[in-house]
């Protein structure tokens, strides 16, 4: 939802940088070209958020690329 609000202004900038929790705005090498710009901007915007890339995913995931990420991501907590 975040990345529709931010992209129409619906939530300023300053809001999304409030969040408290850990964010990675995720997106896949062969998406929309609007995803990786939106995912950037929200890295930037909330403090130790990170854009990542994953390899070979469109605007879907492949189940496997996304499971390979969340256990990089959470596989020490």
């Amino acid at each position: 939802e975040i990345y529709t609000l931010s992209l129409h202004d619906a939530l300023p900038i300053s809001r999304i940088a409030e969040l408290g929790v850990p964010v990675v705005a995720a997106y896949g090498t062969d998406t929309f070209p609007e995803m990786p710009v939106a995912a950037e901007a929200l890295a930037a915007a909330v403090p130790g958020a990170v854009a990542l890339e994953v390899a070979g995913s469109n605007h879907t995931w492949d189940p496997d690329a996304m499971a390979d990420l969340l256990v990089e991501l959470v596989g020490d907590a």
